[in-house]
């Protein structure tokens, strides 16, 4: 195996995985376009695409408090 090849999956399995976290931790007030059924189909099926598309269009532009 390449070092690519051993570096890029876990690094976009890590990244899906935080999509799916800031997901769920996101208030449905707060989402920005598609309501939260929406968001879990996309999410479930277009996975690493649908983390990024969460990234730039989903999720709220403001800090959340922790």
């Amino acid at each position: 195996m390449t070092l690519i090849g051993v570096l890029v999956p876990p690094a976009l399995l890590t990244l899906y995985a935080y999509c799916l976290a800031d997901f769920t931790r996101t208030p449905e007030s707060e989402l920005l376009t598609f309501d939260r059924r929406t968001w879990i189909l996309l999410l479930a099926f277009t996975n690493v695409l649908g983390g990024l598309i969460w990234l730039r269009f989903g999720r709220p532009n403001h800090p959340r408090p922790r």
